[in-house]
């Protein structure tokens, strides 16, 4: 039985219905699999249609199926009838296993899927499913060896993705972890799952340690998996940055956590000596795989050689993703760059002008330190504009906004929210966007490899990048205190080498919802 996302929640099974009925048309489709549907309920031609919606992979025109969910009442759409799980059964006719063949088998038209079933009759599916089908399907009219050979391939991927999908959510997988699982691992799912679950789960988005534990009870796997120790470690590392947004972890720390988590799952049975070994051996073998990263602490700390690594003496030694790792490396690296170019080449003499005509057309005047501001700011390749609220930070960034328009400058605003882009925009009264809109993010379809995207976003690809910078003379960022590293590595590797950055907000107000903190480590930093 396949049970979607939004039947999760238990209190919806005590007024859960069944309905079985033939799929008849789908009318809307997402890339997630989020379907609208029409369905002939069980009965014959006269029987009602019913419309239901829902997280449906592999539900296809021509399956029969007993659908399990709610009703509700949509104010545009009317009564809809909301899927939580599904179970396929076989058609009830040779009609609708000839839908079912044409909306299974890829390039089969009625008359193909006609001449099959009046073959086979009602041993079509048995047929279909057993080892001589090619051989056997040569004898259908129509049908030569080379397409019997596609049919055959078509029909098994498409009843190996259900099947795999079936076991999946059988041992407690949501629709959607399920698909990734499978669009990863096709036809090898359930045994590569069985084996190793950990392994199978380790770069599933919605997986990780916590499920692949869950699921590596149900199916009795060995708690002594190498992959288990290191599935533990990876989840405290992640669980960090995720909800204390800390980019590293000291070593002993990273240690004891791992302990701790495993010690509490599955009753581990190892001595607190074996467990800590086990630990160890996990972590060197991330570490020299490039999974991980250890090294030394501080700004110049290099990466520990695996032969030199020593967990007896460790008290100077932190833990990395390779993704913070690497998110960190970058932003470092790009800001160094761009402070290392020098200063930007102004006439001072206009710009004393300019900023006297700019005073003398608008009702409010700068100060001596918003004045400098501006002075140092214009001339600057980096430029961090902080302070408290009412310090001016708004009436600085007006002015500088207005004076690159009043030098030709190409400009680009941009915060890490909708609302903060709105409130620059208004300020500046010009364009504002979203770090995401300005960097085009791109979802990515479900079951691509971590390995794939871009630094900076784990369910997405940003467009812009060195290769295909924004295009602007100067980038301002807003509320910059709410840039988490990963964002921030992804936005100044967009950024065109020659061109300005200019970053505003207040340390102290909103933090990053995601890992680190670089407006306040930018700023200590000097």
């Amino acid at each position: 039985k396949n049970e979607s996302p939004r039947g999760s929640n238990a209190g919806l099974d005590s007024f859960q219905e069944k309905i079985s009925g033939f799929v008849n048309r789908i009318t809307y489709s997402s890339k997630d699999d989020f379907k609208v549907i029409k369905v002939r309920t069980s009965g014959g031609k006269k029987s009602p249609m019913v419309t239901m919606v829902g997280n449906m992979p592999g539900v296809g025109v021509g399956q029969t199926m007993e659908f399990r969910g709610y009703w509700s009442s949509h104010p545009r759409h009317g009564k809809r009838f909301n899927v939580v799980g599904w179970e396929e059964l076989a058609p009830d006719s040779e009609k609708e296993m000839v839908v079912y063949l044409q909306g299974m088998l890829k390039g089969v038209g009625p008359v193909t899927a006609k001449n099959i079933v009046k073959t086979f009759g009602s041993d079509t599916l048995d047929i279909m499913d057993s080892d001589d089908a090619v051989s056997q399907l040569e004898n259908v009219k129509g049908i030569g060896a080379k397409t019997a050979l596609r049919i055959k391939d078509s029909w098994d991927k498409g009843r190996g993705s259900r099947e795999a999908l079936h076991f999946l959510q059988k041992i407690g997988l949501s629709v959607r972890v399920a698909q990734r699982v499978v669009l990863r691992f096709g036809l090898n799912t359930e045994s590569i799952v069985k084996q190793d679950p950990y392994s199978a789960l380790a770069e599933v988005r919605g997986g990780g340690f916590m499920e692949a534990e869950r699921i590596s009870e149900i199916l009795n796997s060995s708690p002594e998996l190498p992959s288990r120790y290191m599935a533990a470690v990876q989840h405290v590392l992640i669980s960090s940055a995720a909800m204390d947004g800390h980019t590293f972890l000291p070593l002993q720390r990273l240690i004891d956590g791992t302990v701790r988590v495993l010690g509490k799952s599955r009753g581990n049975p190892l001595d607190s000596s074996t467990l800590v070994h086990r630990v160890h051996d996990a972590i060197q073998s991330l570490h020299l795989s490039g999974v991980i990263m250890l090294r030394k602490e501080g700004l110049n700390g290099g990466v520990v050689h695996p032969r030199d690594l020593s967990f007896a003496d460790n008290s100077d030694l932190i833990c990395q993703s390779k993704e913070m790792c690497e998110a960190e490396l970058s932003v470092r690296t790009n800001l160094f760059g761009r402070l290392q170019r020098g200063r930007v080449d102004i006439d001072e003499q206009r710009l004393e002008n300019w900023l006297d005509r700019y005073q003398a057309q608008g009702e409010l005047k700068l100060n001596k330190e918003q004045l400098e501001g501006i002075k140092i700011i214009s001339s600057s390749s980096v430029s961090i504009l902080t302070g408290g609220p009412g310090c001016g930070k708004t009436i600085t960034a007006q002015a500088l906004v207005a004076l690159w328009y009043a030098m030709g400058k190409k400009v680009k605003l941009c915060a890490p929210t909708g609302r903060a882009a709105q409130r620059l925009s208004e300020m500046a009264h010009a364009e504002a966007q979203t770090i995401h809109r300005l960097l085009e993010f791109e979802q990515k379809r479900e079951g691509v490899a971590t390995d794939e995207l871009e630094i900076g976003d784990s369910n997405g690809r940003f467009q812009r990048n060195r290769n295909n910078p924004i295009e602007a003379d100067v980038v301002l960022l807003d509320e910059s205190s709410m840039l988490d590293l990963p964002l921030a590595a992804a936005l100044f590797d967009a950024i065109p080498d020659n061109s300005q950055v200019v970053l505003i907000g207040d340390a102290d107000q909103l933090p990053p919802v995601g890992p680190g903190a670089v407006f306040a480590d930018a700023i200590k930093s000097g």
